[in-house]
Order: structure tokens, then sequence, then C-alpha cells
């Protein structure tokens, strides 16, 4: 079966004049955020983008996302596809308060400039899943502001066909920097593309903010998904991957149909959609208060490492929170019922 990957393969000599920008177009340049390359502001041609990613040598810290990166540099190097592709602006935070990345990609279709603008989602560092966690209890956490910002400075008076993407907590963030977009640049977005990323709190998904893009939302996650399926958001298309369980959250594993045009549609998983209830009924419950002091407990407890890139697995969160003594019971029911979910995942 196809995949991302066999669609850059067979498409990377047919321009934008013979197949359109479209879907999976928006895809790769959510996959290029996570591009292992210094940030930098002033505009770069996509061959030499290409070539530093190429150049990069594999560190023992890296991402699984990183050597997709590279797969997809290797499949695209000299491409005729996006040879005119100006990439500008890719932005790389890490630093003991926040991880945030983001890429600015601009293509010339029908005479027409269209950009893409696209969201990383984390790494494997501690203020990254820090940074998730505080989705819970926190509206904007320090990188939804960044991606405010972002996309306030990046579109511009000119721009007449603009997406917002992002996979994994960077679906999350197109998502809130179109809510919060102003009158003007939301109308310059055409569409916002939420791959895998989580959903928001009843707060913002009953917001009018949420409401005034909920028509340009497009959310995709694949059957079995994990971070695509917690809190609240608009329908979702399921779609098939090749990869089982947490693995399945990577973009270039979901199915493609044989025309190359679209996703396979499947199901969403029985673990999946128990996971939502969980996160969604269980917000309902516990006090907002109680969690933030909870997690913040947690957090204090992993304060000296914020910029190491390790990997927090549930088995990792769920030692630390049964070590926390004196936890609200209602709060600490609510982890256990997600957290068990999650190691579930295989």
């Amino acid at each position: 079966m196809k995949t991302l990957l066999d669609f850059l393969r067979e498409n990377r000599d047919v321009t934008l004049e013979e197949k359109g920008w479209g879907e999976l177009d928006i895809l790769l340049v959510a996959v290029l955020a996570y591009a292992p390359v210094r940030g930098f502001t002033e505009e770069r041609g996509f061959g030499e983008f290409v070539e530093e990613i190429l150049r990069y040598k594999p560190q023992k810290t890296d991402d699984l996302m990183t050597p997709k990166v590279k797969e997809v540099a290797k499949i695209l190097e000299g491409a005729k596809r996006y040879e005119e592709m100006k990439i500008e602006n890719f932005d790389d935070v890490f630093n003991d308060a926040t991880q945030f990345g983001a890429i600015c990609c601009r293509v010339i279709e029908a005479g027409q400039s269209v950009k893409t603008i696209g969201f990383r989602g984390t790494n494997n560092s501690v203020i990254g899943w820090i940074e998730n966690c505080r989705v819970v209890y926190q509206y904007p956490t320090i990188t939804h502001i960044l991606a405010i910002e972002y996309t306030k400075l990046h579109i511009k008076r000119g721009d007449k066909r603009v997406y917002l993407a992002g996979h994994s907590k960077g679906g999350n963030l197109a998502m809130v920097a179109g809510m919060e977009a102003g009158f003007l640049r939301r109308r310059r977005i055409r569409q916002i593309y939420n791959f895998d990323g989580p959903g928001l709190r009843r707060e913002q998904f009953y917001s009018r903010r949420f409401q005034r893009i909920r028509r340009k939302l497009k959310n995709v996650i694949p059957e079995q998904s994990v971070v695509g399926t917690l809190f609240l958001n608009k329908t979702k298309k399921v779609v098939k991957s090749n990869e089982k369980g947490v693995f399945a959250h990577y973009p270039t594993s979901w199915l493609l149909n044989k025309e190359l045009n679209g996703f396979i549609e499947g199901e969403q998983s029985r673990l999946s959609r128990q996971l939502h209830t969980n996160t969604v009924r269980g917000l309902a419950t516990i006090d907002r208060e109680q969690t933030e002091i909870a997690f913040e407990t947690i957090f204090r407890a992993l304060e000296t490492q914020t910029r190491k890139k390790a990997t927090i697995g549930p088995e990792n969160l769920l030692a630390i929170v049964k070590s926390i003594a004196g936890m609200d019971k209602k709060t600490r029911k609510y982890l256990m019922n997600v957290l068990g979910c999650l190691i579930k995942f295989k």
C-alpha cells in the first residue's frame, strides 16, 4: 500500500501546473517543520534547504521524526515539483521554558502566491512534554502564544491564499493560531490542517473564536490515534496506517488511495475512542486548580532536566504520579485513567 513517500516519489517531477497544490503537499510542509536544521529568517530555495537536511548527522537524541524527514529529503533532492518553492522564517526555539518550531513555505500556482505555514510537534525533550500536559489546565500556553505571534507576523497584506498546518502538537498550534488570528488575516486563511494533533478544552471548543474557523478546519487521525483523540474537536477523517499502536501517529505511515490523491479511510479503534472519552469526561469532573497543582508538582521534580532530549513514556509519568503525596483524589483518578489507556497502546 502507498503512503506520502510514494506520492513524493511519483510526483517529484510533476509540476504544480500539472497537479495543483493539495492536501499531501500541505502534509509535506508539516513534516518539513521537523527538519533538523538551525533556525533562519532569510529566504532560501527548496534545494538549499534539502541539502542542509541531508548534511545533518544523526544523533542519539534525535526524535522519531528526524529520520523520516531525512528520508523525505532524499526523495526530493532535485525534485522539479518543488524547485521554485521558497522557504523562510524557519523557527527553532528550544529553552527551559518552551519547545517550538515553525516553517513558512511559498510556491506559485497559476500565477498566484500560495503560502503554507507548518508548525512543529513535540520533540523528545522534557519541556516539550511538560507543555503538552499544561494544555489540560492552561490556555494559552507559551507555545500557543509563539504560534499566534508567528502567524500574525507572517500572514501579510499581499497574501491571498494561506494554509496553516501541523502534525501532533503542531496541529493544535495551527488550530489555535487560526482561532486567534484577526479578521483580515483569518480571511486569507483558506484551510487549517490538524494532522493527528490534540483538540481543545471545553472552554475553547465552545468559544466563538473556534466556531469562526470550524468550516476551515480539517482533522486527520489514524485508526489507532493517541494524540489526535485527546480533548474536544470537530469531526475527524480517520485513515488507515501501515503501522500499529503509537507508531501509527507518524504521517509517513498513512495509506493513500491508488490515485495518490487522498487517504484510505478507516475506523477509529475502540481503545482510541476510550482515550477520547476518558480525557473529555475526566476533565469535566476535576478541579482545575488542583490539576494545575498536581502537574506543576511533577514538573518541579523534572526542572533540572527540562532541556534534555529524553523520551518520557507513560510508565515514567505513572511512577511520578504515584510518588506525589496529598494529590486530590479526583485528579489522581483522572490521571490514572488516562495513563492507563496510554499504556495499553503497543
